[in-house]
């Protein structure tokens, strides 16, 4: 059952993050906040990024059968800016 339960979250690809988590940590960030500070309370409160690229990090999570994305953007070490947004899902 755990096995089952573990993987059913980890197709979601959302690590069972909730919407309301993704909203909380939308309002700790910033644009032009120091990037390694706004890294540290996003990883602190969400995880790993489900999605990251040289410009951006997306964490996902699955609200019914519709899933939203924060995406925050960086650039010169700071936070450009920090979006919630509907997503496909993973």
């Amino acid at each position: 059952m755990y096995t089952l339960l573990l993987s059913l979250l980890l197709a979601c690809g959302s690590g069972g993050r909730t919407v309301a988590e993704l909203e909380a940590a939308k309002g700790e960030v910033k644009p032009f906040q120091k990037w390694d500070e706004a890294q540290g309370k996003l990883t602190a409160a969400l995880g790993e990024p489900d999605v990251t690229t040289d410009l951006a990090w997306t964490w996902i999570a699955k609200d019914g059968e519709t899933c939203k994305g924060l995406t925050v953007t960086h650039m010169g070490g700071t936070v450009g800016t920090a979006t919630l947004a509907k997503q496909k899902c993973p």
